[in-house]
């Protein structure tokens, strides 16, 4: 539902921090929520996304998120915590860090 949402929304979003904790958020979750946020110039402002407490999020999910923000070169800041985030998703996060000119703290 939030994905959709997101997708219906017109560009820029106006998103400075998106904050997505203790939801109940999942892997296929966190897909639809990425699909509204994706495409280049969708997100021009966004600085931080924090994902806390949502144990079933894994690396689907983180790897959905990097895609979605793979193009966000304004991104400061972003954390995984408590997410059943594993290696695969982390590595898929890595990947993505070279496109993120101005990252200063990855939790």
């Amino acid at each position: 539902m939030v994905g959709a949402a997101l997708g219906a929304m017109d560009a820029p979003l106006p998103f400075e921090e998106i904050w997505l904790g203790s939801n109940g958020l999942t892997a296929a979750g966190m897909r639809s929520i990425a699909e509204g946020m994706m495409g280049r110039g969708r997100l021009p402002n966004l600085r931080t996304v924090g994902v806390a407490a949502n144990d079933a999020l894994g690396d689907g999910g983180a790897a959905a998120l990097a895609e979605a923000l793979a193009d966000c070169a304004s991104l400061e800041g972003l954390s995984f915590c408590n997410c059943g985030v594993g290696r695969a998703g982390l590595e898929a996060v890595a990947a993505v860090v070279p496109r993120w000119p101005r990252l200063r703290a990855l939790g």
